[in-house]
Parts: C-alpha cells; sequence; structure tokens
C-alpha cells in the first residue's frame, strides 16, 4: 500500500469519527461544525506530520547505507 493510500485511508477514518464525535456533542439546535472541523484540522495535522517523520526516517536511513 503507497504512503498516499494509507495517509487518505487514515484521513478518512479519522475525518468520519471527529464528524461522529461532532454529532454525538451537538445540542438540539443544531450539529456542532466547530468541533466537527477543529478535529478534522487536527486528524490531518497529525497524519501529516506522522507521513513526513516517517518518510524523514526511512530517507535517512536509506542515505547511511552503502
Amino acid at each position: 500500500m503507497s504512503r498516499l493510500t494509507k495517509f487518505l485511508v487514515s484521513a478518512g477514518i479519522l475525518t468520519t469519527i471527529a464528524v461522529a464525535v461532532g454529532f454525538l456533542l451537538s445540542t438540539g439546535d443544531g450539529f456542532d461544525w466547530d468541533l466537527a472541523l477543529a478535529l478534522v484540522v487536527i486528524a490531518i495535522f497529525g497524519e501529516g506530520l506522522r507521513t513526513w517523520i516517517s518518510r524523514g526516517r526511512a530517507k535517512r536511513d536509506q542515505s547511511s547505507k552503502f
């Protein structure tokens, strides 16, 4: 599985969870979009950071071998 596929799958799952949490914590007046959007932004940022760190490690490990 490619890195982009892993990123998109995990971002999709985390987005679904964020929307579900926003729905569960919403009041009777309406959906809590601020909370859901904040959770989605945090999730996507975290996945991007994780991908960036693992990519840096792979590049470093590859360059240290002859």
